[in-house]
């Protein structure tokens, strides 16, 4: 069986002294291994950096508590409501304006100005507000909005009547 170890040295901080070791992995494709290096440079470094260039998606994809795997992109800069799992098995909603700061999502709360870390993995629901209507994740990794299809939505009927379902491209009818 073939094995690809990658290994992943910061030299920004100090030039002149060796590399400081990173991060590492072991993958079982050249591609994975190459997707681990460019996930966690996109999401370790500050964007002002430019390395989420190279990343792309990858600096803003994570896992939540579903399993489910998530490109934040389409919330980010936008007021959301996110549901996040307690220790105890409850939830909890916080409202702000979202961004990703390395490993959290981050929202902003308007007013205040503070912001709340959260970590993706206890994110149980993303809900996007905006254009006068309300967006939840759906289940199969979707984004549901209630409406109709019409020339230019990118979208196909959703489940429930009067939905639309969203996969893969932003919706400029849906998603402006």
């Amino acid at each position: 069986m073939r094995s690809f170890y990658w290994s992943l040295a910061d030299k920004s901080a100090e030039p002149t002294k060796p590399p400081k070791p990173f991060a590492d992995g072991q993958t079982t494709t050249f591609e994975q291994a190459e997707r681990g290096i460019r996930e966690t440079i996109g999401k370790a470094y500050k964007p002002e950096m430019g390395y989420q260039y190279y990343a792309g998606p990858l600096a803003v994809t994570f896992s939540i508590s579903t399993g489910e795997v998530i490109d934040f992109t389409p919330y980010l800069g936008r007021q959301v409501t996110v549901v996040v799992l307690t220790r105890e098995g409850a939830t909890q909603e916080y409202v702000g304006i979202a961004r990703v700061e390395h490993y959290d999502f981050v929202l902003t709360h308007e007013g205040t100005n503070q912001a709340t870390h959260i970590t993706p993995s206890y994110i149980k629901d993303i809900i996007l507000e905006g254009a006068g209507q309300m967006h939840r994740k759906s289940p199969t990794g979707g984004r549901t909005f209630q409406g109709r299809i019409s020339p230019g939505c990118t979208g196909s009927p959703g489940y429930m009547p009067g939905t639309v379902d969203h996969f893969g491209m932003v919706c400029p009818l849906h998603e402006r």
